[in-house]
C-alpha cells in the first residue's frame, strides 16, 4: 500500500523525539478504494525503531484484518475512523509529562499557538480493551477535541485532510502537548522562586 512507509516514518519520528518508547505507541492512516474503507496501522511485536512497510497491518474499517499482526490498540484506531469521517490519521503516543500531568493541570494554556485544538480526557480503561476504544472515540466526538489524553496511559490525536499531512499534523498536536506540560512543570517550579523574590 502507498501508505505504509508514512506510517514507518511517523512511527520513527515518535520514538527518536522520545514520545513513545521502543514498544509502545501506534499509528494509522485511513485509506478509501472504491467501497473499501480501511486503515494501515503499526504492527504489534514490533521495535517502534525497526519497523519495516512490509510490517504495517492492514484492517477494515469493519474489523476485519487482511493482512499482517496489527497493534494491540487497533480498536482504538478503528473506533475513531467510525466516528469521525473526516479523520485521515490517528497517532496514539506515551507522552511522560503529558501522561503525568495532563489529568490533573490544563494544558492549553502552556501550549500557545502551537496546539490547534482542544484536549478531552478519557478515565481509565485497560489498554487494548474495547471499553478504551469506545469511551476515546466517544469523547473525542462529542467535544469536537482531535486531541485525548487516556489517564494514566498516553496521548491520541486526530489529523484530518491528505494523509502525509494529516500525519505530521497529529504529531505536531502530541509534541505541542509535550511541551505545554514541560511549561507547565517549569511554571510550578519556578513558583516558590517568584514568592521568594516578592518578600
Amino acid at each position: 500500500m502507498v501508505h505504509s512507509e508514512l506510517v514507518v516514518h511517523a512511527m520513527r519520528m515518535l520514538y527518536e523525539r522520545g514520545l513513545v518508547d521502543i514498544k509502545g505507541g501506534n499509528v494509522s492512516v485511513r485509506f478509501r478504494l472504491g467501497g473499501i474503507d480501511g486503515m494501515l496501522v503499526t504492527p504489534g511485536g514490533v521495535a517502534k525503531n525497526s519497523i519495516n512497510p512490509d510490517d504495517v497491518a492492514i484492517v477494515l474499517l469493519d474489523g476485519s484484518i487482511i493482512y499482517g499482526k496489527p497493534s494491540s490498540e487497533y480498536r482504538l484506531h478503528l473506533e475513531i475512523y467510525r466516528r469521525m469521517s473526516f479523520a485521515t490519521a490517528v497517532v496514539h503516543a506515551h507522552n511522560p509529562l503529558t501522561v503525568a500531568l495532563g489529568e490533573s493541570i490544563p494544558l492549553e494554556p502552556f501550549a500557545g499557538e502551537a496546539l490547534d485544538t482542544c484536549v478531552t480526557i478519557v478515565p481509565h480503561y485497560p489498554a487494548g480493551s474495547k471499553e478504551l476504544a469506545i469511551e476515546t472515540a466517544t469523547r473525542l466526538e462529542k467535544s469536537g477535541c482531535r486531541a485525548a489524553i487516556l489517564s494514566g496511559h498516553g496521548v491520541v490525536a486526530v489529523g484530518e485532510g491528505d494523509p502525509k499531512r494529516a500525519l505530521i499534523n497529529a504529531i505536531e498536536i502530541i509534541e505541542a502537548l509535550e511541551y505545554a506540560a514541560w511549561r507547565a512543570l517549569a511554571t510550578l517550579a519556578a513558583a516558590p522562586l517568584r514568592i521568594t523574590r516578592g518578600l
